[in-house]
């Protein structure tokens, strides 16, 4: 983030998820439990194309669209299906236009919370502090809140759904083996990232998932 500040101008203070970060997708074919679900469903998707890549991978076909488009492209079956956190998917209330939902959980939406750095750095020092500060307060508290709306969300789902589904880790993983390798070849090749830098940033993320309580407070408490 620093050599983005260097590079753009842009200081970072902060990510937040986008709508509630993990996404649930939602279709009126049928429930999906495995990559082999998807295989042959037609996506709306954002204009994304980290996310076309990765439905692509699983078999899906894709297509862009602006958000106000998407509850007539589902209730006329231009598509089959979309993917939203589970709060967003309840507000838009997809049941009605799509009868399956999936807390996949393979796509986090997130927002990054930036500001000019000239502008930064013309504050007075202690206007610089308070920006600082409650960045760093707000970021874990949108989260909860964020978490909060998925949680209620998912809740909603249930009572309206057809059928629900949480995949298990064993269901994740066999997602992520089809996906993950699609979406390094993508970020690599197409976009350009260094691939040392996607590994060892992966690398890293296994190591933190198999911590143990007291390792994750020697990191991270103290």
């Amino acid at each position: 983030m620093d050599k983005m500040r260097k590079d753009t101008g842009l200081r970072y203070l902060g990510t937040f998820d986008d709508g509630g970060g993990f996404v649930a997708v939602t279709n009126d074919k049928r429930l999906i439990k495995t990559p082999e679900d998807v295989k042959g469903l037609r996506m709306r998707c954002e204009e994304n194309p980290a996310h076309f890549c990765t439905w692509k991978s699983l078999g899906a076909s894709v297509m862009g669209s602006t958000w106000p488009e998407v509850t007539t492209i589902l209730a006329t079956n231009v598509a089959d299906g979309q993917y939203n956190a589970p709060g967003l998917n309840a507000a838009m209330k997809f049941w009605e236009v799509t009868d399956y939902s999936t807390w996949l959980g393979i796509i986090y939406n997130t927002l990054t919370w930036v500001v000019n750095d000239e502008w930064f750095k013309s504050l007075p020092e202690d206007y610089q502090h308070v920006i600082i500060r409650a960045a760093r307060e707000v970021v874990p508290l949108a989260h909860g809140i964020a978490e909060q709306a998925s949680l209620r969300g998912w809740d909603e789902a249930k009572k309206h759904f057809k059928a629900c589904y949480v995949p298990t880790a064993k269901d994740k993983e066999a997602f992520r083996k089809v996906a993950q390798p699609a979406y390094f070849k993508w970020i690599t090749d197409e976009y350009g990232v260094d691939p040392d830098l996607v590994s060892s940033v992966w690398d890293e993320v296994d190591k933190v998932h198999k911590m143990d309580g007291e390792e994750w407070w020697n990191k991270y408490g103290k």
